[in-house]
């Protein structure tokens, strides 16, 4: 009997993850192969890992912007938390798409409010800075530093640091 709970494109992910962890040589080519098996049967998850694969594996795989995020902008259509970080930077910088800062701000925000904290860490980063039509608000990057901190966020003690430097001296403002 065949198992009715089973995803579409799961048994080519699950390939696709064991490349990641082999050390074969050239694992992540393989690895990107299962992915994109996966993810033309609408498995999200593979969706995301082929597109930071065309992101981040270099040297084995070529760099590949456009196909990166069309795979990414597929995950986060289908609801993944991580691909729409991903997806809103790419509106706020305007890469591949078109660049929607009040857009990519909305989208992180949703996100925060569902529970992602990594969209704390960028909201504080972006706050903190300013980013286009995007103004410094330190408030409101505090308070989503904060948040990234509690949660242990790779990176908010620094950002923090940073955030104090700039509260404590309005010279050291870029």
């Amino acid at each position: 009997m065949e198992n009715i709970f089973k995803m579409d494109g799961e048994d080519e992910y699950r390939k696709g993850l064991e490349q990641l962890i082999s050390n074969e040589q050239y694992n992540l080519r393989k690895a990107l192969c299962y992915f994109c098996e996966a993810a033309e049967k609408q498995h999200v998850e593979a969706m995301f890992q082929a597109g930071c694969l065309y992101l981040f594996g270099e040297p084995q795989i070529a760099r590949n912007v456009l196909k990166a995020t069309e795979y990414i902008k597929m995950s986060a259509d289908a609801g993944i938390s991580i691909a729409k970080d991903y997806m809103a930077i790419c509106y706020l910088l305007g890469i591949v798409v078109e660049k929607k800062e009040e857009f990519a701000i909305q989208l992180l925000e949703e996100n925060f409010n569902s529970g992602d904290t990594l969209a704390s860490y960028i909201l504080s980063d972006i706050y903190q800075n300013g980013c286009g039509t995007i103004n410094q608000d330190e408030k409101k990057s505090e308070m989503y530093n904060f948040i990234a901190r509690q949660n242990n966020i790779p990176g908010a003690e620094e950002q923090f640091r940073s955030i104090l430097l700039h509260n404590i001296n309005p010279i050291l403002k870029k």
